[in-house]
């Protein structure tokens, strides 16, 4: 069973809610997601997704009317947001935050669920739409304009996760099944044009995911191993897979986000998953452990920027908190008050 870094801190960030105050939410429940190469990152304050400044100013996103919660998933380097808005009963709309703070509702389609996940910096965002049986990745350009990406024969739904600056995405494709244990998903890379290629998985394996790409092409992810647990693993611009290593005692990886030295982010853990290792892989594959909090000793890399700056969460003690790692690898929370952009 594979870990979605994403999910698990959605998770992690939303538990408990019922019983706490607000204030204590605020406080003590963020994480953080994706970072631009201008120090801008993108996270979430309980339910509502937030951004931190470059000088730590936070501030929660924008929200449409009837909004219950709202996930930022992606960030571009013109401080272009993207991500998901839950709304009314079960809705989810994908939207976009502009620069300068105001959200749009990404449409072209009349579909009742719809995600978007990534934006490039000439502004093109990925995601996905669907109804109850199938779903579509798709790409709305700068203008919103929406286009379907292609699933090939044999799947039900298609998932666009990533997307670099010429165009090519990232992402999976997904076949229900006609019973328990058949559903599988299968990593796949889309052209400029659309066009799908579906990306090999781990020999006597199952299930994989493509969740990042750079600029030259490489994807990164998670693939299932013969073992039956999820793998970190990187596809070159050829298509070749590449087992990334785990940290000595772990034997489950995922990697989150690649920038472009090829440097890979995410994390290993044991097959009980009892504490989650934020790590960092560079570009020759090798793995190195990133610094927890006092206290904490678990956490997920989810993020990084081109100049080696890591941001993530960490699940100690105190609550799950939004967290960057400096290139040197020195460990910050990312705090600031909260007040509506």
């Amino acid at each position: 069973m594979r870990i979605v870094a994403g999910v698990i801190a959605t998770l992690a960030v939303t538990a408990g809610l019922a019983t706490a105050a607000p204030a204590a939410v605020a406080a003590e429940r963020t994480a953080a997601y994706a970072i631009n190469d201008g120090g801008v990152v993108i996270g979430s304050v309980g339910y509502q997704a937030a951004r931190w400044d470059a000088d730590g100013t936070r501030g929660l996103l924008e929200t449409l009317p009837n909004s219950i919660v709202t996930h930022a998933n992606g960030i571009n380097d013109a401080g272009v947001i993207v991500g998901t808005d839950f709304v009314g009963d079960q809705d989810q709309v994908a939207v976009r935050w502009d620069a300068d703070g105001t959200i749009n509702e990404l449409g072209g389609h009349s579909s009742v669920y719809s995600a978007a996940h990534a934006v490039n910096d000439n502004g093109v965002v990925v995601g996905d739409i669907a109804g109850f049986t199938s779903g579509s990745a798709v790409r709305w350009d700068r203008a919103g304009r929406l286009t379907r990406l292609d699933t090939p024969s044999g799947y039900d739904r298609a998932t666009a996760r990533a997307v670099n600056d010429a165009g090519t995405v990232a992402g999976y494709l997904r076949v229900d099944g006609s019973g328990p244990g058949t559903a599988r998903t299968q990593a796949v890379r889309w052209s400029d044009t659309g066009a799908a290629t579906i990306l090999p998985g781990l020999p006597g394996g199952g299930s994989s995911y493509a969740l990042g790409i750079s600029r030259d092409g490489t994807v990164i992810g998670e693939a299932e191993g013969a073992d039956g647990n999820g793998h970190a693993v990187r596809w070159d611009a050829a298509g070749t897979l590449t087992r990334l290593a785990t940290l000595p005692g772990d034997t489950v990886s995922s990697a989150s986000a690649i920038n472009e030295d090829g440097v890979t982010v995410g994390y290993t853990t044991t097959p009980d998953r009892a504490s989650l290792h934020p790590v960092r892989w560079d570009r020759d594959g090798s793995v190195h452990a990133l610094a927890t909090l006092p206290g904490g000793g678990s956490g997920v890399a989810e993020g990084i920027n081109d100049h080696g700056v890591i941001v993530g969460y960490d699940t100690g003690s105190a609550g799950t908190t939004a967290v960057r790692w400096d290139a040197d690898g020195t460990i910050s929370r990312l705090g600031g008050s909260t007040a509506p952009r």
